[in-house]
């Protein structure tokens, strides 16, 4: 048995072969009077499943379309229920409902192997930037940063922190991204911060929100 490299495999010289790495592999047969012959090339794909995640509740606007997303990691993604969705099948399906909803996403990759995700979408009753008013992050891994909740926001402009003086402490336009409570890998002490944060709306409008939250040690 040799790999599409044309080297011999060490070994594997038994009439059936396992492979244990992704490759192209295919055989050379002997018989007893020294003729060979050599068999076509064949594809292997070695592929395990990866282990499910429960994505970030996306937040919807009453009857206002948003796409929803899978991972990236196989190449097909199946929606259920396929309720609300313009397209189940889809690894970005448009949502657009007045109730919340729970879905699994199973994905296939091309191999065959299934991973399951789990996505849920909440209804709210109008466009909304909601920043907490204080958050804690000493590593228990509960309210470790600070960063806003986007409700029918489709786009983050910009999310900025700044200490009293008005020294920005940190800035994102990512979406879940937050402030760990660090500047320059240094941890800042027990402090009022000031925030504001722009996005635009699934209905189109620009929306500005400023408030302040406590860095608590």
């Amino acid at each position: 048995m040799t790999a599409a490299t044309d080297v011999f495999i060490k070994g594997a010289h038994q009439t059936r072969f396992r492979a244990t790495k992704s490759g192209t592999y295919h055989a050379v047969l002997f018989d007893n009077f020294g003729c060979s012959v050599v068999t076509e090339k064949q594809n292997v794909v070695i592929d395990s499943p990866k282990p499910g995640v429960t994505y970030p509740v996306e937040y919807a606007v009453i009857d206002i379309p948003v796409f929803l997303e899978a991972r990236q990691i196989g190449s097909t993604a199946l929606w259920s229920p396929a309720t609300f969705l313009d397209n189940p099948a889809s690894f970005t399906p448009s949502f657009k409902s007045s109730s919340d909803q729970l879905y699994t996403v199973e994905i296939r990759t091309i191999s065959g192997c299934v991973t399951v995700d789990t996505q849920l979408v909440k209804i709210v009753s109008h466009v909304d930037i909601f920043v907490p008013t204080a958050f804690t992050p000493n590593g228990d891994g509960l309210n470790e940063v600070l960063r806003p909740t986007l409700m029918g926001i489709k786009e983050l402009k910009y999310f900025r922190v700044y200490n009293r003086w008005g020294q920005v402490l940190f800035e994102t336009k990512t979406e879940r991204a937050g402030w760990d409570g660090t500047q320059n890998g240094t941890r800042m002490p027990t402090q009022v911060v000031v925030w504001i944060t722009e996005g635009i709306g699934v209905d189109g409008r620009t929306y500005v929100k400023k408030g302040t939250s406590t860095l608590v040690r």
